[in-house]
């Protein structure tokens, strides 16, 4: 902690989060390659695929940190009003980006904004239970409770972007909101609860929890993982609980346990590091709020607008995912010379 009382590793973490959807967005926005055939895009275009599977850390780690500042939030201020006012802003900034970017969201649409808003409302509940086994123990409640959903609603294997945003589907917003939307509560919100739990083992110098947790969580995936071979000869609405899948879109158990323990890897081995106020990626997650938003507005919706949208070759869209990228690690450094005056996170705190 520094001597402003932020959490720098945290917001190194926001950083590179940030950065790393950037990667992966604009690795897809700029490029006129089809991706209806994943595995030959990979084995064709290695590199390029690898920089952008890198976006694979960023939802997790925005949603873990957002539970660890929650933590610290609640230690600093104990005020459940201000969750529930920075919860309902973050909502209504999810929803004017979804009218804002009609080009991937539907007014309906759950995505990574909406879900940090609904955790952020209901924190003072999961910050009122001080044992962190009962933590867990709700984290595989909601897991189990998400397989039985995604059972029952029989959820594909993978599901498309107009999918995630349907809402004339039988169970409408609320099947968008808690099963099948970007990011539907269950089973995300174990992202941050997970965060609520490695912030109490980092507050209370128990930091070694903190990797027997992820540990424990990859154990986990890897029983799962195994179990499956005993389970390949049923329909595919089970097996699929047992294989770790190559999307978030919906997010199997196996999965999840793997993402949860590399986000919780990264939160033990990056708390050890003293970052500085002024490091660049530092000030990126001070700010990832304000890029989140604008790099989905003016780019997605942008370049379809203008005809631009996948249209690149492939070293011209890795040179342009780089560039543009950077560009807004260095807008963070230069608005951080106005101590980030009329940003997103600035306004944040103004209304609440």
């Amino acid at each position: 902690m520094t001597d402003n009382g932020r959490i720098t590793f945290i917001d190194f973490i926001k950083g590179l989060a940030v950065i790393f959807m950037m990667f992966q967005h604009f690795g897809i926005w700029f490029w006129d390659i089809p991706w209806d055939k994943i595995t030959n895009i990979i084995t064709d275009y290695p590199f390029y695929m690898a920089v952008n599977a890198t976006g694979g850390f960023s939802a997790p780690a925005f949603i873990a940190c957002a539970g660890f500042g929650a933590y610290y939030f609640n230690e600093k201020y104990g005020s459940n009003l201000k969750f529930i006012k920075r919860g309902i802003i973050l909502l209504t900034f999810g929803y004017i980006m979804n009218f804002l970017v009609p080009s991937w969201f539907t007014w309906a649409s759950w995505y990574v904004l909406h879900l940090l808003g609904f955790c952020l409302i209901v924190s003072p509940v999961l910050l009122k239970i001080k044992k962190n086994y009962l933590l867990i123990l709700i984290m595989t409640v909601i897991s189990l409770i998400t397989v039985y959903i995604q059972y029952y609603l029989k959820t594909p294997l993978q599901y498309s972007s107009d999918r995630m945003g349907d809402y004339k589907m039988a169970g409408g917003v609320l099947r968008l909101i808690f099963a099948e939307g970007h990011f539907p509560i269950l089973p995300w919100i174990n992202f941050f609860i997970a965060g609520i739990i490695s912030a109490d083992f980092y507050h209370s110098k128990k930091r070694k929890n903190i990797l027997i947790f992820a540990a424990a969580s990859i154990g986990t995936a890897l029983i799962l993982l195994y179990s499956g071979r005993f389970f390949h000869s049923l329909d595919t609405e089970i097996t699929k609980f047992f294989r770790i899948g190559t999307s978030f879109y919906p997010i199997y158990p196996i999965m999840l346990l793997f993402l949860i323990s590399l986000v919780l890897f990264s939160i033990y081995i990056l708390s050890f590091i003293n970052f500085k106020n002024n490091n660049l990626i530092v000030l990126t997650g001070r700010l990832s709020l304000t890029v989140f938003i604008l790099h989905i507005v003016i780019f997605k919706q942008g370049l379809v607008l203008i005809g631009k949208y996948r249209i690149f070759t492939t070293p011209v869209s890795f040179l342009l995912m780089l560039f543009f990228s950077f560009t807004f690690v260095l807008i963070s450094y230069l608005w951080s010379k106005r101590n980030f005056r009329f940003s997103l996170e600035w306004l944040m705190r103004r209304l609440s």
